[in-house]
């Protein structure tokens, strides 16, 4: 069975989980940011389990080093990240915040598009 990893590192949090290929949340962690490289090693440890992953994607403004530095599949901005992810959940979405630790985001969804 197949399982992914996904990794959002901001400025103030990291946060890990690993989720199945139906969607089910296998393993989360959140972890105050402490240095991200010490974060994430920290956060590897931890969210590692009896199970195998086979992808893993990598969001947040430390997105683009995390994603070397782990060796991910695949990076997204944050703000199309929490689109699709809210999206699938509430098709209907026509209003999203992120109040993250170093900026706010105000997004506008009108049929499906950002």
């Amino acid at each position: 069975m197949g399982n992914y990893l996904g990794i959002d590192c901001g400025s103030a949090s990291v946060k890990l989980a690993v989720v199945d290929q139906n969607e089910n949340l296998v393993n989360s962690i959140y972890l105050r940011n402490s240095g991200l490289v010490d974060t994430i090693k920290k956060g590897l440890k931890e969210i590692k389990g009896d199970y195998e992953i086979n992808g893993v994607g990598v969001t947040g403004s430390g997105r683009n080093f995390t994603k070397m530095l782990v060796g991910g599949d695949l990076t997204k901005t944050e703000v199309l990240a929490h689109t699709i992810g809210a999206l699938h959940y509430y098709p209907d979405l026509r209003t999203l915040i992120d109040i993250g630790g170093e900026e706010a985001k105000g997004m506008t969804i009108r049929d499906g598009i950002l």
